[in-house]
């Protein structure tokens, strides 16, 4: 939240309820930081440990299964490149 709309939107909160900015900002940032927590605690790869969470009068976060196993599925062929590239690398020194 660096941009300058949320800064006036933590003023206006501020003033109004009568807070320090750092005490609202904590407010609204602790949301996003259960939802960043829940879902890295899902297990990479596993659809089924992937939480769906839902912040109150903002929507629901939850993954797609189509969409989770085509990141899955780049990230291990990203892996598989860079190994390649290792080895490669190994013997082109020799």
């Amino acid at each position: 939240m660096k941009s300058t709309h949320s800064a006036k939107i933590i003023e206006k909160l501020s003033l109004k309820y009568n807070l320090p900015q750092r005490v609202v900002r904590t407010i609204i940032m602790t949301q996003y930081e259960f939802l960043r927590d829940s879902i890295r605690s899902a297990t990479p790869g596993v659809f089924e440990t992937f939480p769906s969470v839902r912040l109150r009068f903002f929507g629901v976060w939850k993954v797609q299964r189509k969409k989770m196993e085509i990141i899955h599925a780049n990230r291990q062929r990203k892996l598989e490149r860079i190994k390649l590239y290792k080895n490669e690398s190994l013997h082109n020194k020799e």
